[in-house]
């Protein structure tokens, strides 16, 4: 029974471990990482306690009657059982934190991965239309490529789309 506790506790380590790897840096993920980290930490002192059950209950079985002893076993193998279900609690957690933090990190990066300014940081004089002059100051873009309509101005949906594209 002291093995099983031993393998339920490092069962949790390993989900502590995908907690705190899990942590991105967005704010919802580390929160749901810490909560997910404190119910591993929960369901470690549950295994821990099952294991001091199964201890006493092992105990009293050296200790006593047959039937104490078949008692004690039976104690024993429930408090192993709860060790076990507290061990696979923590690792669920675990996993569930580190898949929701990718999830989170993969949003943000998709959200964040335009290298270029916003629309509104070009158009210094705020027309709603970019110039040549405007546009210059955004390195690599091409002012003809990007003016589709050919009107010697930058729209708002022409900067998207190119900015987008690329």
């Amino acid at each position: 029974m002291k093995a099983l506790a031993r393998m339920c506790v490092f069962g949790l380590s390993s989900a502590l471990a995908c907690g705190v790897l899990a942590q991105q840096p967005s704010e919802r993920a580390g929160d749901q990482a810490e909560r997910a980290g404190e119910a591993a930490e929960r369901a470690g002192d549950e295994a821990q306690r099952a294991g001091r059950e199964a201890e006493r209950a092992t105990d009293r079985a050296s200790r006593g009657s047959e039937e104490q002893a078949q008692r004690a076993g039976r104690e024993a193998e429930q408090a192993g059982e709860q060790a076990q279900q507290a061990g696979r609690e923590a690792e669920r957690a675990g996993q569930q934190a580190e898949r929701q933090a990718q999830q989170e990190s993969r949003q943000g990066q998709q959200r964040g991965r335009s290298a270029y300014p916003s629309f509104e940081e070009v158009d210094e004089n705020s027309d709603g239309q970019l110039s040549r002059i405007e546009l210059a100051r955004v390195e690599g873009l091409d002012f003809s490529e990007i003016d589709t309509n050919e009107d010697g101005d930058i729209s708002r949906t022409e900067y998207m789309q190119a900015t987008q594209q690329r």
